[in-house]
């Protein structure tokens, strides 16, 4: 006697077909989720990575002329801060400002805003030591200042450059990751699809009905 739960197997090649659809769907909205993941690690690294590693240049090259500009004008007896001196520091500066106000809206790990707070002091210190050079006579006292606040700002651009590094390979480690998980997800329901087919190939060719070419003869007894 045949359970009242059998089901034939044309249903149960439908529910094998209807899983498949099932797979699909569920792969095409992981691969999705998968994709943005790339995408945002992507675009953290252009923006949080790429665009501060540049802010760290064009910062250590400013210093540097900037540094330039001021040693001419202190080391040298004969030369006096002149208006075009003042302005190209104040032009430096300005750029300064600007960069760091662009490195502060970008995303920042806590080593990073640690850094750059200790960037903002030490820059604020030396434009002091800065100022007060320019405008009194130079002492050998304001002199060792200013290379001391110079080395500073040099110790935290390098560091600050080092995190743009490590935080870079991060993110690219984790993209990769990424990838390769969606790889083998990709692997792992291509091999169930085919079995699933393999599973409902032989349903359908069950529910098939074969009927006997002679006519049964009713059963008289």
């Amino acid at each position: 006697m045949k359970s009242k739960f059998f089901l034939p197997a044309k249903y149960k090649a439908a529910i094998v077909l209807l899983l498949m659809i099932t797979m699909l769907l569920g792969g095409i909205l992981l691969e999705r989720h998968f994709f943005q993941k790339i995408n945002s690690a992507s675009t953290a690294l252009f923006e949080d990575r790429l665009m501060p590693s540049t802010f760290v240049y064009h910062l250590t090259d400013f210093i540097h002329q900037r540094h330039r500009v001021v040693e001419k004008t202190i080391l040298i007896p004969s030369s006096k801060p002149t208006a075009p001196t003042i302005d190209e520091i104040s032009t430096y500066r300005q750029q300064m400002d600007s960069i760091m106000v662009a490195f502060q809206s970008t995303f920042l790990v806590k080593e990073e805003m640690m850094s750059l707070e200790r960037l903002k002091t030490a820059l604020k210190t030396y434009e002091n030591v800065e100022q007060q050079l320019l405008s009194t006579p130079a002492t050998d006292k304001n002199i060792k200042d200013l290379e001391f606040h110079l080395d500073a700002i040099r110790t935290e651009l390098f560091m600050l450059s080092n995190i743009q590094t490590t935080v870079g390979k991060e993110l690219l480690t984790d993209s990769d990751h990424v990838v390769a998980t969606a790889y083998a997800l990709n692997k792992f329901q291509i091999s169930i699809l085919i079995i699933c087919c393999l599973i409902a190939q032989v349903f359908i060719l069950r529910s098939k009905i074969v009927r006997s070419p002679i006519p049964q003869q009713p059963n008289l007894n």
